[in-house]
């Protein structure tokens, strides 16, 4: 940008996280799935404006509006990196069980990617044992809230199969995502994988 050199050639605009390639071959980057791309997104989204502008500070800037500018750019590179993965893997984290069911928080709500209106989970279960391996899921069921009513199927479980399953999607208007996991041992109520 026009009287901030010391910035570089560095924006918002030509950004894709898609797209981006690192400027040194990394086998981490050459080998990333969808799982890691979520989890960095996780990690990458959690830095809010304040903290960006606490790190651009410390570099010190001879042009203040240096600061300005890269946490305006880091924000937006932020806010399009948790938008790609949480579009390519299902955001749902922080599964609990609660006297409702299996609860969890929708992260792409969370942090303000979409509105709560506009999202609808679907769920199927199956009791597997402990290599995750079970016979036919159940048929799917839909909801707007964000928690599995999962308390009927703890009854399917056995002592060949003591878990329980939970295979999850979101749509938000453009169809189904891809799916993903989560374990449960209804016998303590305990979260004992999640899978994407």
């Amino acid at each position: 940008p026009a009287g901030l050199d010391e910035v570089g050639l560095f924006d918002v605009e030509h950004f894709r996280p898609a797209a981006w390639k690192p400027d040194l071959p990394h086998s981490a980057l050459a080998n990333l799935a969808r799982a890691d791309g979520y989890w960095a997104a996780k990690i990458v989204g959690s830095f809010s404006d304040r903290q960006l502008r606490l790190l651009m500070e410390q570099g010190h800037y001879r042009n203040p509006r240096a600061v300005d500018y890269l946490v305006e750019v880091l924000a937006g590179r932020r806010d399009r990196i948790v938008r790609h993965w949480f579009a390519e893997v299902p955001p749902l984290d922080w599964f609990r069980t609660t006297a409702d069911g299996l609860a969890f928080d929708d992260l792409a709500v969370v942090r303000g990617c979409v509105r709560e209106n506009k999202s609808r989970y679907r769920y199927r279960v199956r009791p597997v044992d402990e290599w995750r391996r079970g016979d036919g899921w159940s048929p799917w069921r839909a909801t707007p809230q964000r928690v599995f009513e999962v308390a009927p199927d703890a009854g399917l479980v056995d002592a060949e199969r003591p878990f329980l399953a939970v295979e999850f999607q979101v749509d938000r208007g453009m169809g189904w995502s891809h799916s993903a996991f989560v374990f449960q041992a209804p016998a303590s109520g305990r979260i004992v994988g999640v899978q994407r």
